[in-house]
């Protein structure tokens, strides 16, 4: 009954860009922590899922995980060829949403000197959310922005290198007399082109 509902409240279309999604994840992610805090009954269901395996417990999961997939469909896109696997960031999050209620609520003891019993440690853990998801698009963003000006440039030097040999082909397909050197000289070009921006890259997936 928790998820469902839950779910429910956070949706977007399928048209939603970059900047709702990012919203919307925080808010989702804030929420749960403050719901997760103050529902006693929902922490015990965590913790039993968790410890066993139970048939109740795994259709429970299944269908968070379900109803999660939807979301995660819509930011896939914004995250593709880039470092960033948000999938990892949300389950961290949630993850450590989970461990610091349950040790704040339990024996009343802070995680990294942080006490989720205070108001003040409540809200560090709440800006702390929305500043993580916050990074984690800013940073795909700045990959899929390296990305489309390598390639743009890569493409415009091979365009140019296809443009210059077909000029170079007489009329019957012979070669030009003079295409080796116009030819060599071009390619020399283009390949200290390409070292240039090869040696360049840090990102993994452009490498």
């Amino acid at each position: 009954d928790y998820w469902m509902p839950f779910f429910e409240r956070f949706q977007v279309s399928d048209s939603a860009n970059a900047t709702e999604l990012k919203e919307m994840f925080i808010q989702l992610m804030q929420e749960n922590l403050r719901f997760f805090f103050g529902d006693r009954e929902m922490q015990k269901i965590i913790l039993w899922q968790i410890s066993e395996q139970d048939v109740l417990m795994k259709h429970i999961s299944d269908e968070r995980e379900a109803e999660g997939e939807k979301l995660f469909k819509l930011t896939d896109q914004f995250f593709a060829g880039t470092e960033v696997n948000f999938r990892a960031v949300i389950g961290l999050l949630l993850g450590g949403s989970y461990y610091m209620v349950l040790h704040a609520n339990s024996n009343k003891s802070k995680v990294s000197g942080v006490d989720l019993n205070e108001q003040r440690g409540m809200k560090e853990v709440d800006r702390t959310i929305a500043q993580v998801i916050s990074w984690a698009w800013k940073a795909a963003q700045e990959t899929q922005t390296q990305v489309v000006k390598t390639s743009s440039i890569m493409n415009y030097e091979f365009e140019n290198l296809k443009r210059l040999a077909t000029e170079r082909m007489a009329g019957d397909g012979t070669p030009d007399p003079e295409w080796k050197s116009a030819l060599f000289g071009e390619l020399k070009r283009v390949e200290r082109v390409m070292l240039d921006h090869l040696l360049g890259l840090s990102n993994e997936t452009q490498i």
